[in-house]
């Protein structure tokens, strides 16, 4: 099944990315509310569809670069401040 395909991996993007998030934003952390409110915002939920797009152009394009995991982060990152 294709839309099961699909949902695991997504899944696994969203395992993927969880940690890195959570290191960018331990790193470089912000101060009370506002801290709070981006941990919630980049953290809590989110299907992560640009990271997920990022990512599958990367492997389609034969782009095997762990950079490219930190790049998907940055996409989630911008689409949680806007």
């Amino acid at each position: 099944n294709q839309m099961h395909t699909f949902q695991e991996t997504i899944t696994q993007v969203q395992r993927a990315l969880h940690p890195v998030l959570e290191g960018v934003l331990n790193a470089h952390p912000a101060p009370g509310a506002l801290g709070r409110a981006m941990a919630a915002a980049a953290l809590e939920g989110g299907k992560r569809l640009r990271p997920f797009f990022h990512l599958a152009a990367c492997q389609a394009l034969g782009v095997d670069n762990p950079a490219s995991l930190e790049v998907a982060v940055a996409v989630e990152l911008i689409h949680c401040y806007s």
